[in-house]
Parts: C-alpha cells; sequence; structure tokens
C-alpha cells in the first residue's frame, strides 16, 4: 500500500488557514439575528390646513422600500417611530453585511480549494469539520 504524499508545511499552513476563516465567517452570519433588504427612504408632503391658503410642509416621513418577488411588486411599509426607523436601519446593514460575508465565504472556499488541488489532497482526505457546536442535555 503507497501512503498519501503529504503536503508541504506552508500549504497545510494556507488549508488551516482557509478552513479557520471559513468558520469565522460562518458563525459573522450565524450571529446576525435579523435582517431586511431594502432601503430607506424619506418622504415630505405639502397639505392645506384648514383655513389656510397656503400648503405647509410636513415630514420628513419615513418608510422601508424592498422587491417582494413572490408578489412581483414593491412594497414599502411606513416607520412610524424613531425606533422603527434605527431598527430598520440596522436590519439593512445586517443584510449587506450578510451579502459581503457570503462574498468572503465564496472567495476563501476557492482559495481553500486551490490550495487543496496544488497540495494533491483527494476528497476523501479533506477534513470536514462541522461548525454547530453540540448540546448536551
Amino acid at each position: 500500500m503507497n501512503p498519501t504524499p503529504h503536503p508541504p508545511m506552508d500549504t497545510e499552513r494556507q488549508i488551516k488557514h482557509f478552513e479557520k476563516q471559513r468558520g469565522m465567517i460562518v458563525q459573522q452570519m450565524l450571529d446576525i439575528r435579523s435582517m431586511a433588504k431594502g432601503k430607506i427612504t424619506e418622504q415630505f408632503l405639502e397639505v392645506i390646513r384648514k383655513g389656510e391658503s397656503s400648503p405647509a410642509h410636513c415630514g420628513p416621513y419615513y418608510s422601508i422600500v424592498c422587491w417582494n418577488a413572490d408578489k412581483g411588486k414593491t412594497q414599502s411599509k411606513r416607520l412610524k417611530t424613531s425606533e422603527e426607523l434605527e431598527r430598520a436601519k440596522q436590519d439593512i446593514e445586517n443584510y449587506q453585511r450578510f451579502e459581503l460575508l457570503c462574498k468572503t465565504y465564496v472567495q476563501t472556499t476557492q482559495q481553500l480549494s486551490d490550495a487543496e488541488r496544488s497540495a494533491g489532497v483527494t476528497t476523501q482526505e479533506k477534513k470536514r469539520k462541522s461548525c454547530s457546536r453540540k448540546i448536551r442535555k
């Protein structure tokens, strides 16, 4: 039986680095508890009040606007309080961060694949590590 050749130490370190990096990316994704796709719009209204001839400038009013693929149309939801506005801003930031993490995960996985190929690691030799922790009862 022929022993499988071991990759050079630099490549082994690279592989471990990319595996660790992927695990950290997944953990950051798991840490995101809420997100929203869309953008916040600001609206001002011209309102003619009873007994006045010129319109009053009212606002700003805020809404979160996003495309609903299931319904095939854009939907908006009025954000009535400053707390709702701040939460929507945070959710949109979280979504953008999640998208960036997804791109980073893809790039890191490609780098890991390249490192494994250059080291001659076969599919059977790849170590599959779960990033989830087992819960003891």
